[in-house]
């Protein structure tokens, strides 16, 4: 039994528990309350409003944003307009409030195409740029979010871009599903930023926005979200919402709402969109971001079952309004205003007024006020709700209400006397209440969906903190070089603190390729760098480039580079240098006995040159400056000294505490001043090659290619010079002749002082001068008498991957010396003689900033008040998808045939193989004279007898030899076309064998010019794809019953609605699914609406017995199409039997039951693809499959079937990757509409065809993109406007030039290729360092690339030239190698290939995926049976045996 005391203890514990669950209860409690920040907004509006400013400027001065139809959209304005509202397919407005600018996008900025970017609906383009710039009005530096738990809710209710469009411009179709998917305007915006949040788009209609805002406030309290972006976006492409409305008399006759006016009589439609930038209100005040206003609440409902869809319901806006003062913790009466729905409709109005007089209108002594900026820009819908927010966010940030239009006269529809709400009939102060100004906003959408959000003015903000510092960096950044100083011309109207200014600058925009730093010490400095930028005109403090990638390396300067007073005025200028020269110099004065301050301090330079005090003070300087450029945020990846500043670098990564470095450097500078004066120092213009040295001559430093220093006996020197008359040489001023051999006199007492000192591994590497290592004594000792490699060392950086290289040191020396060893460096000298040394960093550290280096700018600058920037100045590029008109029909039908020819061959060794036995293979070996292999040969050339595609596959996998192939399968001769395409180094041909005994004829067409040749009993014969005869003009009818494979798929629905057309009575459509398919329930409805009977059946065709269950139940079945089918793409080398299984099943498999349980049909049609006919790369299973069934129509006609196999190219909506294979969309193929495609599909079957190609081709694209296949050859070339040789004038055009204009050349090629094939009219968005995954490629434009690239060069590229060379810069070089390159550039490709591998982390995959083509590199090269165990092992053999 528990005694008293542990009685008394236990009830404490108890209430100590109650306490604590009672407190984390109120904490969720609150947590779930907790109010929303708006930290940022962005729009487009009606009226120019292009910004929350200007969006307010619009509502405070009354303005009117209505104006007329768009005329660059495609509208039939002429006839659109029509005063009667009953008149069918018209308008009886013609104004509403448009986005006339709709169409404009910079693509570039994010990455896209121009041709995805016309793909994509305007929604989507608007969301983005606007996302950008709220994110840049709160500050933030959108790169920094990337990764991040960012969500995005948008709203939108359009999705009709590109509807009527019949004809679709080349490279569009392959990217219209995701441009113009509902779900992609979030999806879209969370991909291009990298936000790993919720993505949701949501469709309430008008609610749409309001209703976005709600669930980002809900996701971010509940933790699903840090950061989210919310709104909606509204364009209308098409006119229709006008057509409809007019019908129902729901407009206003003048696009006008006139919201809760006396004249309202309709509503008017408008665009927009607007993007919020919301944080929890506790995140925003702890991360110090600006608060706008606060989402203090809000609540989402519906009419539920009202007095009719779309009809407003009181008593559902009064609850929803009700539950979001709940939710913001408030009372009616805490609110000073409603920002309405107010559409301006005759029944919605009186209805929303009603609702406001009974819940704000109640229990209040001042008036809630009342207005809609509907009256100002129109309904925009989607976006009409987030309006209402940076309306009501920016009146409370002023403290104004401004009016409402078209409502001097209230509507007499409402009781106004009923409560106490007043219409805003004119601008006035916002009432002074004493309490924090409160705000509501309601959108109510057409779907029933309410939403209202209440707003509160927001906190007070803690004062911001400022930094001291007299000269101030403003920091620009863009994406393209022309938008640099569109983005200054714009800062030059921007007010305020300059270091507020450059704080917003710096610390609140993402920092992108094109940059620049203008530094000024006042107002009028900054301004006149900023002009002269904006003007494109140099200037001082003012300093631009483009940012590159690559590792950072310091560079420590040698003797020679001292000056008296060095870093005086950076100590003053920069607290951090002062600290660090004075904890270094304290240390040397203990080891040196004089006080280094004292002699920098003196006026005599004859003291500072002494070499016992200029090594010291050169390592008191340098340690200093690396301390002040790392405090920036510029961490070395590598560190590289010359001489003496070898020591400053090993100290700086860890080597020596900082009392053994400075015991050290002191023992060295005082020995060397000891030694025995005389000699002498001279840089010569010379190779190390080509000296011949005598005693009494050392080399002292190798500093470049043709720069080295000869050091020793002064008569020695001498006449080693002699030697080199008129080579530029200049005589060092120095006391000593160091690095020679009149430096032995010290290696003892130095190596004792080495050895004395303790060593550790360096934290940062350390690129040693004779590659020894730095942590040995010996290395120090050999350091003071051997040459300084300092050439090598910058080639040892750059091979390991260094491309930024800055100089730390009291002068420039290094850097001009550098800048000679490597081509595409960026040196960077921290300080140069003769000038303000503080002014010098600050160059400096702009040009780090310009050479792509993050700095941390605010440690920098150490705080500043956020100040409102110019955001970023976006190209506006018109995109539009617009329809086109065609007087005639195009020609669409194509067929194969078969041409006689005569035979012709090459003279060549062949190797036959087959895998197992094959009497055809035998045949062939014997009338070839040729060995028969069973064994996958390695060389060839190969005649090859595959088994099917599969193993053709197969082959081309495992083998590097030239293959030919001989069949009779229709499958092998598919992949045959697709390895043409994709391997056309090594592909030979396929030949189509009937008999065995025509196995003889092989020898007269291998390795002949046709590479698609069929030899039969009468002869030789060439494929040829040529035009089909025109189909009869008779109509094709039918009766009874059509069974549909994929029927409910949109291919299927749109054949049984033509089916239906020509007679068909009973659709049976048959889907995996059955009626569980998305969208099956409509589709029944509306077949049926269309007079058929509809079953629809879940059913696998491929499955014989479930086919067969329901075949038999069918009665009277006339017409069978086949449409079903799957994608399975992939390269040939990741082809395997189980993807050729996969995609034959649907196809062919279920092909041959249609065809073994039907008979005396009228059609039976099978649904075949051009991927099978021309061939397509990276689809070699589709393709075979799709051969295969050209091949059973043929058979089975011979059987008396009516089969016809139709062989689509492209469709432009419908079906598209279910049956038409997205992937065969490509340059040169313009995608059919469906009806026209639904016509050509009865067209075959009247022509009573078999196998027939039905395609849309562009033939002049189509032959500039497509292989020079002999199968096209009857097919007539467009004459181009002059007659090219590419390859011949490119290589002639090389051979005359010398190595760096050969370079800028391929450059320009590569550029221009690249611009070519993604759609740009110019090279101007094809930087040279621009990644291609930024630029927008993807599979089908990468393999286009190397299509262009083997015609321009001749070469044969690898298909994964972007991943391997991934920018412009990277591919020149390849081809250059490629074109013009020698053996003597091995190691330099080497050096390259280490530098790769030196970015790879050691433990990815990429890092894996390289070792494994290493290895496969490794076992060709000779060696005694190389077999490494692992990658590091790899690594070394490679360092070891190629030099790398």
């Amino acid at each position: 039994m528990a005694t008293p005391e542990e009685l008394v203890t236990a009830l404490r514990e108890s209430v100590k528990e109650n306490s604590r669950l009672a407190a984390r209860n109120r904490e969720l409690a609150e947590a779930a309350r907790e109010p929303v920040a708006i930290i940022g907004m962005g729009c487009r509006y009606p009226g120019g409003a292009d910004s929350p400013e200007a969006l307010w400027d619009l509502v405070a001065a009354g303005r009117d944003a209505v104006s007329g139809f768009p005329e660059d959209r495609g509208w039939n304005l002429a006839e659109l307009f029509h005063p009667d509202p009953d008149h069918p397919g018209t308008s009886y407005a013609r104004e509403g409030g448009f986005l006339h600018e709709a169409a404009e996008f910079d693509p570039e900025f994010f990455g896209i195409s121009p041709r995805e970017a016309l793909a994509m609906d305007p929604q989507q383009r608007l969301l983005l740029q606007i996302s950008w710039e709220a994110i840049e009005r709160a500050g933030l530096d959108a790169s920094a979010l990337k990764g991040s738990a960012t969500g995005v809710f948008a709203g939108i209710m359009y999705h009709d871009y590109g509807t009527g469009v019949t004809e679709l411009p080349e490279g569009v179709e392959g990217f219209l599903g995701t441009g113009t998917a509902g779900s992609v305007l979030s999806g879209r915006v969370a991909y291009t930023f990298g936000f790993e949040g919720p993505a949701v788009s949501v469709d309430t209609a008008c609610s749409s926005s309001l209703v976005a805002v709600h669930l980002a406030a809900q996701a971010l309290r509940a933790g699903e979200c840090s950061l989210a972006l919310a709104g909606g976006a509204t364009v209308m492409a098409v006119p229709d919402t006008f057509v409809e409305f007019s019908r129902q008399r729901g407009l206003a006759a003048d696009g006008r709402c006139k919201s809760f006016g006396a004249g309202a009589d309709g509503t008017g439609w408008g665009e927009g969109a607007g993007v919020l930038v919301l944080e929890k209100l506790s995140d925003a005040v702890r991360n110090g971001h600006r608060v706008l206003a606060v989402v203090q609440g809000s609540a989402v409902n519906s009419d539920g079952a009202s007095n009719g869809l779309t009809a407003p319901n009181g008593p559902s806006q009064q609850r929803v309004i009700r539950a979001a003062l709940a939710s913001a913790g408030l009372s009616t009466s805490d609110i000073d205003v409603v920002e309405a729905h107010g559409t301006g409709t005759k029944l919605g109005d009186p209805i929303e007024a009603d609702t406001l007089l009974a819940t704000y209108g109640r229990d209040r002594e001042t008036p809630l006020w009342l207005g809609s900026v509907k009256s100002n820009i129109g309904h925009t819908q989607a976006a009409a709700g987030v309006a209402g927010i940076i309306k009501m966010v920016e009146a409370m940030r002023r403290g104004e209400l401004p009016r409402t239009l078209h409502a001097e006269e209230p509507s007499p529809h409402v009781a106004w006397d009923s409560g106490a709400v007043e219409l805003l009939t004119e601008h006035r102060p916002w009432p002074v209440t004493g309490r924090p100004r409160a705000a509501a906003v309601s959108s109510f959408g057409i779907s029933g969906t309410n939403s209202h959000v209440v707003l509160r003015q927001a906190p007070e903000a803690a004062p911001a903190g400022h930094h001291a510092r007299g000269r101030v960096p403003w920091v620009l950044s863009a994406r393209s070089e022309a938008a640099l100083p569109e983005l200054a011309d714009r800062l030059l109207q921007t007010g305020g603190d300059p270091a507020d200014i450059a704080w917003s600058l710096a610390t609140g925009r993402a920092p992108l390729p094109y940059r620049a730093v203008v530094t000024g010490a006042d107002e009028e400095e900054l301004l006149a760098g900023l002009g002269a930028l904006a003007r494109g005109e140099s200037a001082p403090g003012v300093v631009t480039g483009r940012a590159g990638s690559g590792k950072l390396a310091f560079l420590c300067t040698g003797q020679g580079a001292q000056r008296l007073a060095m870093g005086t005025a950076l100590a003053t200028a920069f607290p951090v240098f002062g600290e660090a020269f004075e904890r270094v110099a304290e240390r040397l004065d203990a080891h040196t006995g004089f006080k280094l301050a004292e002699i920098l301090a003196c006026e005599d330079q004859n003291r500072i040159d002494r070499t016992d005090v200029a090594q010291p003070a050169l390592f008191a300087f340098e340690v200093a400056m690396a301390e002040l450029v790392r405090s920036w945020g510029a961490e070395p990846d590598f560190l590289l000294g010359h001489s003496i500043g070898e020591l400053a670098a090993a100290h700086v990564a860890g080597v020596w505490s900082l009392d053994d470095a400075a015991r050290l450097v002191a023992a060295r500078g005082r020995l060397m001043q000891a030694q025995p004066s005389g000699g002498v120092m001279v840089a010569v213009q010379a190779t190390e090659a080509e000296l011949d040295l005598p005693d009494g001559v050392s080399i002292a430093a190798i500093n470049g290619p043709s720069s080295v220093v000869l050091s020793g006996e002064e008569a020695a020197v001498a006449a080693v010079l002699e030697t080199f008359t008129g080579r530029r040489t200049k005589r060092l001023s120095v006391s000593h002749a160091f690095h020679s051999a009149m430096m032995d006199g010290m290696l003892d007492d130095f190596r004792e002082v080495a050895e004395s000192v303790t060593y550790a591994e360096p934290r940062i590497p350390v690129i040693a001068g004779d590659g020894g290592d730095v942590g040995d004594p010996k290395y120090w000792v050999r350091q003071v008498r051997e040459p300084v490699r300092f050439a090598d060392g910058v080639a040892a950086l750059h091979a390991r991957g260094v491309r930024r290289f800055v100089e730390i040191g009291p002068d420039a020396s290094l850097t001009a010396l550098g800048a000679d060893c490597v081509a595409d460096g960026t040196f960077i000298a921290t300080q140069r003689k003769d000038r303000d040394e503080a002014a010098a960093a600050d160059l400096a550290r702009a040009r780090l900033f310009t050479a792509g280096v993050r700095l941390d700018w605010a440690g920098i600058l150490g705080g500043g008040a956020r100040v409102d920037l110019p955001t970023y100045p976006f190209r506006r590029d018109r995109f539009w998808l617009g329809a086109a008109d065609r007087s005639t029909p195009p020609a669409r039908r194509y067929e194969v045939v078969w041409r006689p020819i005569e035979p012709m061959a090459s003279q060549e060794t062949w190797t036959v193989y087959a895998p197992e036995t094959n009497a055809w293979a035998e045949a062939t070996a014997k009338a070839l004279d040729a060995p028969l292999v069973t064994e996958i040969p390695e060389n060839g050339p190969v005649l090859a007898f595959p088994a099917d595609g599969a193993a053709l596959a197969a082959l081309l996998r495992d083998t590097p030899a030239k293959i030919w192939c001989a069949t009779g399968d229709p499958g092998v001769a598919a992949v045959a076309r697709v390895a043409a395409i994709e391997q056309p180094r090594r592909w030979g041909g396929c030949v189509i064998l009937s008999e065995e005994t025509a196995a003889a004829r092989l020898k007269d067409v291998l390795g002949g010019p046709e590479d698609e040749v069929a030899i039969r009993e009468d002869g030789i014969f060439a494929r040829r794809f040529v035009p089909a005869a025109p189909a009869p003009a008779t109509p094709w009818t039918t009766s009874g019953t059509a069974l549909i494979t994929g029927g409910t798929g949109a291919l299927g629905a749109l054949v049984a609605e033509r089916l239906i057309h020509a007679g068909t009575e009973h659709v049976a459509l048959l889907s995996r699914r059955g009626e569980d398919a998305p969208g099956a329930a409509e589709l029944r409805e509306r077949l049926e609406g269309l007079g058929a009977r509809v079953s629809i059946h879940a059913c696998d065709a491929a499955d014989r017995e479930a086919l067969s269950t329901v075949v038999t139940g069918l009665e009277d079945l006339r017409v069978v199409v086949h449409t079903a089918g799957v994608l399975d793409d992939a390269l040939l080398d990741d082809t395997t039997p189980e993807r050729f299984e996969a995609v034959a099943r649907p196809k062919v498999t279920a092909a041959r039951h249609l065809r073994e349980l039907t008979k005396d049909l009228d059609a039976l049609v099978l649904f075949s693809s051009i991927a099978g006919v021309l061939g397509n790369g990276g689809q070699a299973a589709y393709a075979a499959a799709n051969a295969e069934l050209d091949a059973l129509a043929t058979q089975w006609r011979t059987e008396g079937v009516k089969a016809v196999s139709i062989a689509w190219g492209p469709w432009a909506e419908g079906g598209m990757a279910e049956a038409v294979d997205d992937a065969v969309r490509r340059k040169g193929l313009r995608p059919m509409t469906p009806e026209a495609a639904a016509e050509e599909f009865v067209r075959a079957i009247a022509a009573d065809d078999t196998c027939v190609t039905v395609a849309d081709f562009d033939w002049p694209s189509f032959f500039e993109d497509f292989r020079a296949a002999p199968m096209l050859a009857e097919l007539p070339r467009p004459e181009t406007a002059t007659a090219e040789a590419p390859v011949a004038d490119l290589r002639s055009r090389l051979t005359g030039l010398i190595e760096p204009e050969q370079r800028r050349l391929l450059l320009k090629v590569a550029r221009e290729t690249v611009a070519r094939v993604l759609g740009h009219p110019d090279t101007s968005a094809i930087g040279p360092d621009r990644a291609f995954t930024e630029l927008g490629f993807d599979s089908l434009t990468a393999v286009e690339l190397r299509n262009r690239l083997d015609a321009a060069t001749g070469l044969a590229v690898p298909a994964t030239l972007v991943f391997d060379h991934p920018t412009p810069q990277a591919l020149a070089a390849y081809l250059w190698q490629e074109l013009a390159g020698t053996e003597d550039d091995l190691d330099g490709l080497l050096d390259g290939l280490e530098a790769a591998l030196g970015r790879l982390d050691p433990g990815g995959d990429e890092h894996a995926k390289a070792g494994a083509r290493l290895r496969k590199l490794a076992e060709s090269l000779d060696g005694p049976g190389f077999t490494p165990s692992s990658d590091d092992e790899l690594f070394a053999f490679i360092d070891q045996q190629l030099g790398a």
